[in-house]
């Protein structure tokens, strides 16, 4: 494999993790889908994938400008 092909992801030995991350991504995307505005088929409800997992765009709190951040780190976990 050279450095520039991404590894291949084993299903087979994580049905847990996978569980797990998906349980929790659906979370992230209830509060997302709570506290957002309703916009053209939920297009405003994305997770949005970094260097260091997951996170969300800025999540509007209150009419007083108040906003928040969801960021889900999968960096230093260990699957094994």
């Amino acid at each position: 494999m050279n450095s520039n092909s991404i590894p291949d992801l084993k299903y087979v030995g994580f049905e847990k993790e996978k569980l797990s991350l998906h349980l929790l991504l659906q979370m992230v995307g209830k509060i997302k889908l709570g506290l957002m505005p309703r916009k053209n088929h939920w297009w405003n409800i994305t997770h949005y994938v970094n260097q260091q997992g997951f996170s969300t765009s800025t999540i509007p709190i209150t009419m007083d400008s108040v906003i928040f951040l969801l960021i889900l780190t999968l960096l230093n976990i260990n699957w094994k």
